[in-house]
């Protein structure tokens, strides 16, 4: 086996028995890319192990064709340096094959759906699920879904109303996270500059977890929050419906302050709302928005209530004024 039992190597690895070397050599070279999740996390078990066992079997023949018929037993020094030659040609043969072996397992081409800032969108998946995807989120999935599955992979932050299927969870891949559901509506959010990921339910029941381990099992008005850096996470009771707020909707204000609507607001289009004037904020009115208005109409009604205007330089929106009488 030229130095190295690729066959004992690929099971360790898929078994979880691998030393912290090997692990740490195949995920630096194999799984890890930038920013993007890699077609490695979009491959489910059975096509990672196809794709693992195809990169071994042309390393083997890398490997045999290298081979050095030896006229006397070679010393143990000699033995070290083959075996350390053997998997640095293993690991160069794997790179330069990923692409295409990745392209080859990966399955069915993915439908990417990027949305612009300030643009969001709501499409119907082809089992009948609905997506909301917020401004600047990307969701990619299948134009059809014909495996025993229903797979989508999230950027950003989306609203999922699932349709029920037993026979084909519908599941979620968030960086290293999995959302596993039947039929539900909950809400996912990455969030990089704190570097956390949370996933709301509003309905029915959901699973989440890394990997093989189980983080939680969501009911409503439950809320797991991941973090990314340290790895660790939290579960918390929350009120479901706040973490929605960005969903196209009417907005009904009862009496609301100026500075309890710009916080909504704030979140619903993705900007940041200051007061010039702190007093601002504390002039309340009552109202109702549509769904389908701009937050430039919405504003014009709100600061004609309390005797204001308002500035808008690309993200930021400046609220001026004396404040209400």
């Amino acid at each position: 086996m030229s130095g190295i039992d690729i066959n004992k190597l690929l099971d360790r690895y898929i078994n979880g028995n691998a030393s912290a070397f090997e692990q740490e050599v195949v995920e630096n070279w194999l799984l890890t890319q930038d920013q993007e999740p890699s077609a490695w996390e979009q491959m489910d078990e059975n096509s990672q192990k196809k794709w693992l066992k195809t990169v071994f079997e042309r390393i083997e023949t890398t490997l045999d064709e290298k081979k050095v018929v030896q006229l006397s037993p070679p010393k143990k020094w000699w033995k070290n340096m083959v075996a350390v030659a053997a998997i640095i040609t293993a690991f160069l043969v794997i790179f330069s094959v990923w692409p295409y072996l990745a392209q080859e397992f990966a399955g069915p081409n993915l439908v990417s759906l990027k949305m612009p800032e300030h643009t969001k969108q709501q499409i119907t998946l082809s089992d009948g699920s609905r997506v909301w995807i917020n401004a600047g989120s990307e969701l990619k999935y299948s134009s059809e879904f014909s495996g025993s599955t229903r797979e989508v992979y999230l950027n950003g932050e989306a609203y999922f109303d699932i349709k029920k299927d037993p026979k084909r969870p519908f599941i979620v891949h968030t960086g290293k996270l999995t959302t596993t559901v039947l039929g539900t509506a909950f809400n996912i959010k990455t969030d990089p500059k704190n570097n956390q990921i949370k996933v709301t339910v509003t309905r029915g029941k959901v699973k989440v977890s890394k990997g093989k381990q189980t983080l939680g099992l969501l009911i409503p008005n439950q809320q797991i929050v991941y973090n990314t850096t340290s790895q660790t996470y939290q579960q918390y009771k929350v009120d479901a419906i706040k973490s929605i707020n960005w969903l196209p909707s009417d907005l009904f204000f009862d009496n609301a302050t100026f500075g309890e609507a710009a916080k909504i607001l704030g979140e619903r289009f993705n900007v940041k709302i200051e007061f010039a004037n702190e007093q601002i904020k504390n002039c309340r009115f009552s109202g109702t928005a549509m769904a389908n208005r701009e937050i430039e109409d919405i504003l014009e009604v709100i600061c004609k209530f309390n005797n204001s205007t308002y500035k808008r330089e690309r993200n930021t929106i400046t609220i001026f004024g004396n404040g209400c009488n």
